[in-house]
C-alpha cells in the first residue's frame, strides 16, 4: 500500500498545547452554561507547514532573536485544530474571515452612518474600516471562530 503524508519534506509543524487546552475548557464551559464564544485572531484555515513564529516590536516585524524581552513573540493560530476540538466536544462552529464576519454584521452600514455624522473625519474613518476588512490588510489574515 502506498503511504502519503500531508506534510512536505522539511515542513514545519507548529502546535500550541495552551491554545488546545483553552479551547477544551471553553467548550466545557459552553456545554455547561450555554452561550456563544467568538475567537478572533490572525491565523490560517489550513496548515501550510510553514514557520509562523515572529517577533513584533513597535508594530514592526523583527528578528526573533533580537530585542529578547522587548519584542512580542507570536505565531499564527491553527484554527482548523481548534475547530476539530469544538466538533469533538459536540458543539457547533463557524470559521470565517474577519472581513466576512464584519461585513455580515453591517460594517459598511456603520461606515455610512459614521461618515454622515463626521464628514471632517472621512479619511480616518475609511482608513480604519478598510484596515479591518480589506483583503490585503486584516480582513483575510484575521479569522473568527464562532462556537455555540
Amino acid at each position: 500500500a502506498e503511504v502519503s503524508f500531508l506534510a512536505p519534506f522539511g515542513g514545519v509543524f507548529e502546535i500550541s498545547f495552551e491554545a488546545r487546552d483553552f479551547m477544551k475548557e471553553l467548550c466545557k464551559a459552553l456545554k455547561k452554561q450555554g452561550g456563544i464564544a467568538i475567537n478572533i485572531d490572525y491565523g490560517y484555515y489550513k496548515n501550510e507547514f510553514a514557520n509562523t513564529l515572529q517577533a513584533i516590536k513597535n508594530h514592526k516585524k523583527c528578528d526573533v532573536l533580537e530585542n529578547v524581552g522587548e519584542a512580542d513573540l507570536t505565531a499564527l493560530v491553527d484554527f482548523m485544530a481548534l475547530e476539530k476540538i469544538v466538533k469533538n466536544c459536540g458543539l457547533n462552529s463557524s470559521l470565517v474571515s474577519q472581513r466576512n464576519f464584519l461585513k455580515t454584521l453591517g460594517i459598511e452600514e456603520r461606515r455610512k452612518i459614521l461618515l454622515a455624522k463626521n464628514p471632517e473625519k472621512t479619511d480616518e474613518i475609511n482608513l480604519s474600516v478598510d484596515r479591518l476588512i480589506d483583503s490585503n490588510q486584516m480582513g483575510e489574515l484575521f479569522k473568527c471562530l464562532i462556537v455555540w
